[in-house]
């Protein structure tokens, strides 16, 4: 059975530093009756039926969650450290959902992003481990411009969320967008991995001793030794560290790495290895003990954000990787290639000897076209709308729009009072312009027998959104236009005219696309003991005015839950452009895929984002 929970959400706020930022979300947030914050929030849902079960807003747009290594409040449960754009960052108790504790803003840059947090041993003696985070990401600069403000490495009190000390400056400007990673050697030395650079701008692959991180940020000389570390710290390979105690691992003159690493031991020394994945398409796999490189590889022309997924394809006792490569160059694609490296998204296990299961997402497969097009037209017609009862918003009312009510002030923008819609329109109504099958996005999995067709899970199309301008929307138009420019808020190829006004009755359409950015895990989240997949798409549109000047963004966040094994005996498989080594071709004779037994959730390793636990840590 596949459950369906959608979340509409009104995004306010921009990624911007201009100095009256604040002020201009605190409108937003006076105009829908929401108290601040209110440009994002985390949510709990119950397992088994999608059941709201918390939800916690944030000031802006969370994308990044660690649920492991940090117990804020001291009740036996780890909490959940969460962050996202517009510098927020919090601490959540994942029980009931409260807020323990929220940084202090004034401490970091406004437009500037924190990426996926790591814990570090407690430094200050209160019970508490640290945080270690990533800042940088500033959105509002060019491609082309290629000098950046330096991203930064910062220390995080676990118990406050407060700066501890100085920030720790990436080397030579380089901007950030890497989430760090802890990794131990064979004495219990620890170190901290990171990057830095970006699509166009060059980068290296870092790393810091826990000690040294902490004497730079106190402003300590290094004989001054750091609480609660264990190791020897010697030399770590032939790479000495710089005055700040940073060693440089690799250097990428074009592109940054952006990423971060995956820790296994692939010698089978009992340390983990260091697998960078840099966006230049080079792959270097680390002697997690002497930083020796056991192996390098480069993908000509290729660029990645993703990081390898271990796990075991093919029919030896060595680990491989799966790994997602685009062909062309950053902010244009015009192909995509998972690999699979052997002896060198996420793969879940399965009681069989070595077969594991990759899954993965693809978007563009269908259809023909560019991606970036999209299109906004006028469109009358039938639509389904549910609304919060203004007398009780706990209650819900269904309400059929068309010609005749379509004028009705409230019906359509602006929606702050919607909980969640659906779309009712027929298959004959007129298009929203232009072709979506392009759009489509779609989720596989795939083993080494079904590697000419994987099975298709699940997908997920464009959806027509109407609307109407408010007066207010036409306003900050003008608002804009007059401080910016009129060419400043229009985009020539996301609209099907140019220039000139648009002469159409009723409401406009334009189509809500799938974004597919996200990523998602794997768990028996309902308890029946059968693995589950959860899947998160957000999806996006642009509202305009008659002119295509930018009014706002829409998003749609769909999140689907279902049975893996259930799903997979749907036996939907679908023929993919493949190329297979002489080596695997014998593979299609072993048990088939749809007579796998998957291991429980405790045994799945890789079930997601750097891991189950969060960590980038591939731990058998």
């Amino acid at each position: 059975m596949e459950v369906q929970i959608t979340i509409h959400l009104l995004p306010m706020g921009s990624d911007s530093e201009d100095d009256d930022f604040g002020d201009e979300q605190r409108t937003e947030t006076d105009k829908t009756g929401m108290q601040t914050p209110c440009a994002g929030a985390v949510i709990a849902l119950r397992g088994y039926d999608g059941k709201l079960l918390w939800q916690t807003k944030t000031y802006s747009e969370i994308f990044a969650m660690n649920c492991h290594g940090v117990d804020v409040n001291q009740d036996g449960l780890d909490d959940c450290i969460v962050s996202g754009r517009l510098k927020d960052l919090r601490a959540i108790d994942p029980k009931t959902g409260k807020t323990l504790w929220v940084s202090n803003p004034d401490n970091l840059r406004l437009g500037w992003n924190i990426y996926t947090t790591t814990p570090i041993p407690d430094m200050n003696y209160d019970g508490i481990n640290e945080i270690v985070i990533s800042h940088g990401g500033d959105p509002t600069i060019p491609a082309k411009t290629h000098k950046r403000q330096s991203g930064r490495l910062i220390m995080i009190n676990g118990a406050t969320g407060q700066i501890m000390g100085r920030y720790l400056d990436m080397p030579e400007d380089k901007e950030m967008y890497i989430s760090p990673v802890v990794h131990q050697r064979r004495d219990g030395s620890m170190y901290i991995l990171y990057g830095s650079g970006g699509e166009t701008v060059g980068g290296l692959f870092l790393a810091i001793s826990v000690p040294d991180f902490y004497r730079y940020v106190n402003n300590l000389d290094h004989s001054h030794k750091a609480p609660t570390v264990g190791g020897q710290y010697k030399q770590w390979g032939y790479r000495k560290p710089n005055f700040k105690g940073e060693i440089e691992l690799y250097r990428s003159e074009e592109n940054g790495v952006m990423v971060p690493p995956v820790l296994v031991d692939i010698n089978k020394d009992g340390v983990k290895d260091i697998l960078m994945s840099a966006f230049d398409g080079t792959m270097i796999l680390f002697d997690g003990e002497t930083l020796d490189v056991l192996w390098k590889i480069k993908f000509e022309g290729k660029e990645s954000y993703s990081s390898p997924a271990p796990g075991y394809f093919n029919d030896d006792d060595t680990l491989d990787f799966m790994l997602h490569w685009s062909g062309g160059a950053w902010p244009v694609y015009n192909s995509t290639d998972v690999r699979l490296i052997w002896k060198s998204r996420s793969g879940a296990r399965t009681s069989s000897y070595h077969r594991d299961v990759f899954l993965f997402q693809m978007q563009g497969r269908k259809g023909d076209g560019a991606l970036n097009h999209a299109a906004i037209h006028g469109a009358t017609g039938a639509q389904r709308v549910i609304n919060r009862r203004s007398s009780n918003p706990n209650e819900l009312e269904e309400t059929v729009v068309d010609d005749d009510n379509l004028e009705a002030p409230g019906v359509l923008l602006p929606e702050s009072h919607f909980t969640r819609r659906r779309r009712a329109v027929p298959k004959d109504f007129i298009e929203c312009e232009s072709d979506q099958t392009l759009m489509i996005t779609e989720l596989f999995a795939m083993d080494r027998t079904v590697m000419m067709a994987p099975i298709k899970l699940w997908e997920k199309g464009s959806e027509k959104h109407y609307y109407k301008l408010t007066d207010e929307d036409r306003k900050s138009v003008q608002k804009a236009v007059k401080t910016f420019g009129d060419n400043h808020t229009q985009a020539e190829l996301e609209v099907p005219w140019i220039r000139g006004k648009r002469q159409a009755p009723g409401a406009m359409c334009i189509m809500v696309q799938p974004d597919e950015r996200t990523t998602g895990a794997i768990g028996d989240v309902d308890g029946d003991g059968k693995l589950d997949v959860i899947v998160n798409l957000i999806s996006v549109g642009i509202l305009r005015d008659d002119y295509a000047h930018f009014v706002k963004m829409k998003f749609d966040v769909d999140i689907y839950k279902f049975s893996l094994e259930d799903i997979i005996s749907n036996k939907m498989y679908t023929p993919l452009n493949v190329t297979i080594h002489e080596r695997m071709r014998n593979s299609f004779i072993e048990k088939k895929i749809t007579n796998l037994k998957f291991l429980p959730p405790e045994k799945q390793i890789w079930g997601g984002y750097m891991g189950t636990l969060g960590n980038s840590v591939y731990e058998p």
